[in-house]
């Protein structure tokens, strides 16, 4: 496996204080700045996003809390690890019935997705 992209994100839950929810939000925010296909895809002859290894480190103030199966479905690839850590911050914000907040914090979180591709099992480009 070889490294060729790293991204980071980062997320915030202001209402609800689901750590999983600013993860995911994290993760979205950083795969929203990768184009793989522009500089991967003219490189190598890929078949379809299962030819990339995507490493996700995702960081919260709680990890334990976190989904990491609700992670996993915002990413574009089947084959990735997922790390959750401790990190992050929270932020006081104010309670909001409407939300039916359960406390006034805001719950930071950031992400950094690596991409590696396989050399052994797809092709240059000629």
């Amino acid at each position: 496996m070889k490294r060729y992209v790293v991204e980071l994100g980062m997320g915030t839950e202001i209402h609800g204080q689901d750590m999983t929810n600013a993860c995911i939000k994290a993760v979205r925010d950083a795969m929203s700045k990768l184009c793989i296909g522009v500089g991967l895809k003219e490189l190598f002859n890929l078949t379809g996003h299962d030819d990339i290894f995507l490493e996700v480190l995702v960081s919260c103030p709680n990890p334990e809390e976190v989904d990491a199966k609700e992670i996993q479905k915002t990413l574009l690839s089947n084959e990735n690890k997922i790390y959750i850590v401790k990190g992050g911050m929270i932020a006081k914000g104010h309670i909001d019935s409407y939300f039916e907040d359960i406390s006034d914090e805001i719950i930071v979180a950031n992400a950094a997705i690596t991409v590696f591709v396989d050399i052994d099992k797809v092709t240059l480009q000629k």
